[in-house]
């Protein structure tokens, strides 16, 4: 009899270490491979663990790839914090109120441009193991583009248009007054400064069949919802009537663009 209890003991407990060992199993899941914040802002990263389960208790580990290697920017384990990098110390936590539902996303207070990149979120337990990754890029808006008259090029005017301080690589677009991509023309030159901020040069030659108007639009890699910086030039021409009817009519549209938008028209 006692035999037999033993069996069926050994049997119980088997299943129940199988079973826990089941449960204790999960993968992470990233909302978003890719994450973007301006320059200064705090920004999450999102992690968590399948099925809501609890992450108390676990370790947390958030890496970030750097070159050739990778280096720890969080730990959950008080023991390991020596092993932080410098550049992130202070500027990292978890929400430890959402850890019971299985939230192990990371806060990175003001970010900066060395912070772009891919990043690894692991949870370790005694019997498990699972990581995810994600990029983020860290943006900065430029200046308001400058244009200006670069005088006669053979039978045009060529006009140039600058603006400064972008990340990343900002789209520099030309288009004529019905909208019309003529950035096939233009030259570009593109410089990157010690601060990894770009500024973008662009020359155009237009001609007599372009004087109603020329855009110049610089625009970051955001697009939803689009935001983009427009500067409007003209060369010296006297416009008849129907012509500024064409142009009023654009300056109204204008009007009704967001408060990001930034423009100014010269004569």
């Amino acid at each position: 009899m006692k035999t037999y209890l033993s069996v069926g003991l050994f049997i119980f407990m088997a299943f129940v270490q199988l079973y826990s060992s089941e449960t204790d199993k999960f993968t992470l899941v990233v909302s978003s491979p890719s994450v973007f914040g301006h320059v200064g802002e705090n920004i999450v990263l999102p992690c968590a663990l399948s099925s809501n389960i609890s992450a108390e208790g676990m370790e947390i580990r958030w890496l970030k790839q750097e070159k050739e290697r990778s280096v720890l920017i969080f730990v959950s384990q008080e023991n390991n914090e020596n092993e932080l990098n410098k550049g992130y110390q202070e500027r990292t936590e978890l929400f430890k109120p959402s850890l019971g539902e299985g939230d192990v996303s990371l806060l990175l207070k003001s970010i900066k441009i060395s912070d772009r990149g891919n990043y690894t979120c692991s949870v370790i337990t005694s019997n498990w193991f699972s990581d995810a990754s994600l990029s983020l890029e860290v943006i900065v808006t430029g200046s308001t583009p400058l244009m200006s008259l670069n005088g006669h090029k053979g039978a045009g005017i060529g006009l140039s248009c600058i603006s400064v301080g972008w990340h990343p690589i900002p789209e520099v677009q030309w288009l004529d007054v019905v909208d019309t991509d003529i950035s096939a023309r233009s030259n570009t030159e593109l410089v990157m400064d010690q601060d990894g901020l770009y500024s973008v040069k662009s020359n155009l030659e237009v001609s007599q069949k372009d004087s109603d108007g020329i855009v110049c639009r610089v625009r970051g890699v955001q697009r939803q919802p689009e935001s983009y910086i427009e500067i409007r030039g003209v060369p010296h021409r006297e416009r008849d009537p129907q012509q500024e009817q064409r142009m009023s009519g654009r300056g109204e549209r204008d009007k009704a663009m967001s408060k990001k938008d930034r423009c100014c028209t010269c004569f």
